[in-house]
């Protein structure tokens, strides 16, 4: 039976409306796998080449242009100097990279974290240094609860925090699987402190100062003396190093009242003036 003219145009009309419904969908699946990538360069510009000083306004911009729900690297292609906290917005996934094999830093204001990673926002670190300059106050990730923290490669060095965690406080989950947490001062954990999930399979954690925990403190709440709820803070080690710290009253390499365990990875070789070179675990008389 031969269809109808009128039959034929509706068929092919609706056969396009569904190739248009079928594209849409593809694109949409398609542009939310994309990963975009923006170049700060020398002048604070998106995109190649100038020349100037490191100025952070585009980097800003860009950060908090970015899509949400979507990965979005922004890679520096010169040291940048901040004028404030670089705030990791809610919903934003950043990845902070150097061009070809550099290491560029991201220098923070005097007083202040030079990054903080703002509930339910993510922050991924690859081969970028955070940092500040020398004899200058202030930490270098500060990370809320609900956000997270991914150290792939680069450096957090030269950060001094007043109180807690030097290089990372971490109210959230920190992930370090490569990368290098060195050279920072607090009074508590002057490498990390650590008041929620903090996960390491590779990297190092070295050369970094505190009262105590050198080079770790994994928090724990404690009710009364000596009586502590560890559960909601744990410190997990399934690699990387943990080397050279010191504490000027005990653990050396790690402080604990949280929950911590190691399966893996090296912890040795710190030191501290009072108890637990390696390890000080109050809450069971541990030392290391």
């Amino acid at each position: 039976m031969e269809i109808p003219v009128e039959s034929k145009s509706g068929l092919r009309n609706k056969n396009r409306r569904n190739l248009i419904i079928v594209s849409l969908v593809i694109i949409v699946l398609a542009s939310s796998l994309l990963v975009y990538a923006v170049v700060v360069d020398k002048s604070g510009s998106i995109g190649n080449g100038g020349a100037g000083n490191g100025n952070d306004s585009e980097l800003v911009r860009a950060i908090n242009n970015a899509a949400s729900g979507t990965s979005v690297t922004v890679t520096l292609d010169h040291d940048v100097t901040l004028t404030g906290v670089l705030i990791i917005p809610a919903n934003k996934d950043i990845t902070l990279k150097s061009s070809g094999s550099n290491e560029f830093k991201l220098i923070g204001v005097s007083g202040l974290n030079t990054t903080v990673v703002a509930s339910g926002g993510v922050l991924r670190i690859d081969g970028v240094c955070i940092t500040h300059t020398t004899n200058v106050s202030g930490g270098g990730v500060f990370v809320e609860s609900g956000a997270e923290l991914y150290l792939y490669s680069g450096t957090i060095t030269g950060n001094y925090g007043a109180d807690f965690g030097g290089g990372v406080t971490n109210y959230g989950v920190f992930t370090m699987s490569g990368g290098k947490v060195s050279g920072n001062v607090a009074e508590y954990g002057g490498g990390v402190f650590n008041y929620g999930v903090f996960k390491m399979s590779g990297g190092e954690i070295i050369s970094n100062t505190a009262t105590d925990g050198g080079g770790v403190f994994n928090y724990g709440i404690s009710t009364v003396a000596n009586d502590y709820v560890p559960d909601l803070y744990t410190f997990t080690m399934t690699g990387g190093e943990i080397t050279s710290n010191r504490a000027t009253n005990s653990g050396g390499g790690l402080y604990n009242t949280g929950t911590y365990s190691r399966t893996s990875g090296k912890l040795s070789a710190n030191t501290a003036d009072l108890i637990g070179n390696n390890v000080y675990d109050p809450k069971l008389y541990v030392t290391d």
